[in-house]
């Protein structure tokens, strides 16, 4: 049986679709920096900027007034909502071990220079005359004798207050007695300052510039400036939708055309493609163009991070859609039994591809296409491998833009740095329905010729 030609109805000229499709990217590039702008620049954002950033030390706090400027508030809200500028631990930690590393050097100053001081004014007494000569060998003695305790006493002096080591005291020597020793008046010698020494000064760790934030007015922040965004990513998911629209009823005559494979039959797997296609788009197109208007720092807008499972799951998706027409093609070049044809509806034979079911013609598309099966013999049947992927799709499509209703309504655009994730569970079943559904078009329904 030869199968017959289909062709999608002529496709719609004039300028009325084109004229709406630029209108339908105005909106999607125009919408972002509006909502942006009026959340950093309304009264109440600005009153709460200025609030939280009086308590900062490393500069004067911002005004309401100065804040009227979306620049500056840009800046103030990447400097409340970003990481904190205080010293780190790590940071700390190399200022102590710098303040060591200086201590133990002060106090091997402090060593040679106790033990050079000693033995200066033991060399002025050796030439003082006898006593100088009596008492200078025991000078030496004594500065040996200190050389340990002035280690101990730098050593003390650059632990931390509180505990000071006491140094061992020698005992007193014995002064010979009876010893009466004449010498002339020694030249007078320059007096030897006292050494005085005081303890290494070690800076504490840099303040952090801005104290802790009020909990409560930041949450208010971020509600602020989080206004709207909900809708913004809603309204970005319906023009994206609407413009596939439009250009399928540029090309095939028909809105509902991009659901319609080339045996004039809705596709699920088109169908979920789109769904989970429009979906990721929008969510990143919105965090995208949010992150763009309303960071400090523009050139971070497109750092959004996006879980492998959200990569996992388009994956699973484009898998379908390119696998179906696959199993298909096999199937179109079998024809079925003529025993068991003549049992079938014979309209539906004369326009059947293969043992698969067609229709004549593009608009005899229809959405129960979605649930009936795709033989000959079960075009009148539900498929219940297409009814559950159906289901999934839609369940899972719609959990996901809560949770992404959720994100953009609470979360600022300084902090949409990632897409929710799908959970691994979720993702294994999916996997499961489209292994399932691709699984049920591999198994021959209808009787063929030959068989």
């Amino acid at each position: 049986m030869e199968p017959t030609l289909r062709k999608p109805p002529r496709p719609i000229r004039g300028a009325a679709l084109p004229a709406a499709i630029t209108l339908l990217v105005l909106a999607l590039a125009l919408l972002p920096p509006l909502v942006t702008a009026y959340n950093l620049t309304k009264t109440q954002t600005r009153m709460l900027i200025a609030e939280l950033d009086r308590g900062r030390t490393d500069g004067p706090p911002v005004t309401a007034d100065e804040l009227k400027d979306r620049q500056a508030a840009k800046t103030a809200v990447a400097r409340l909502l970003g990481s904190p500028q205080g010293t780190s631990a790590s940071d700390f930690g190399s200022e102590a071990s710098a303040a060591s590393i200086g201590a133990d050097s002060t106090a091997s100053t402090l060593d040679s220079g106790m033990i050079q001081a000693v033995e200066r004014v033991g060399a002025d007494l050796a030439g003082a005359g006898t006593l100088g000569a009596a008492l200078a060998s025991p000078m030496g003695t004594l500065a040996a004798a200190l050389a340990p305790l002035t280690g101990t006493l730098g050593a003390a002096l650059a632990s931390p207050p509180g505990i000071l080591a006491a140094a061992p005291s020698s005992p007193p020597g014995t002064l010979a007695a009876s010893t009466t020793v004449t010498v002339d008046p020694p030249p007078s010698s320059p007096p030897v300052s006292p050494l005085t020494v005081s303890p290494p000064a070690v800076s504490p760790p840099a303040a952090s510039p801005a104290g802790p934030l009020d909990s409560e007015r930041l949450a208010e922040l971020k509600e602020s400036l989080s206004e709207g965004q909900g809708a913004l990513w809603a309204g970005h998911g319906l023009l994206l939708a609407l413009l596939c629209a439009l250009v399928s009823k540029r090309l095939t005559g028909r809105y509902r055309g991009l659901l319609v494979n080339e045996r004039n039959v809705m596709s699920l797997s088109r169908f979920q493609t789109v769904i989970w296609t429009v979906l990721l788009l929008s969510a990143y197109y919105t965090a995208a163009s949010l992150r763009a208007y309303g960071l400090a720092d523009p050139t971070a807008a497109l750092q959004i991070d996006m879980d492998w499972q959200l990569w996992a799951l388009m994956g699973i998706s484009v898998t379908s859609l390119v696998a179906a027409p696959v199993i298909h093609a096999q199937k179109q070049d079998k024809q079925p039994d003529p025993a068991a044809a003549a049992k079938l509806d014979p309209e539906q034979v004369a326009a059947g591809d293969g043992i698969l079911l067609a229709k004549p013609r593009f608009q005899d598309a229809a959405w129960n296409d979605l649930f009936q099966g795709e033989e000959l013999k079960t075009a009148g049947y539900v498929d219940l491998a297409k009814l559950q992927l159906f289901f999934f799709t839609l369940v899972g499509a719609a959990a996901y833009s809560v949770l992404l209703l959720q994100l953009f309504g609470t979360v600022p655009a300084e902090e949409l740095g990632q897409l929710p994730t799908l959970g691994q569970g979720f993702l294994a079943v999916l996997g499961i329905s489209h292994a399932g559904y691709l699984a049920s078009k591999t198994v021959d329904r209808t009787q063929t010729a030959g068989d």
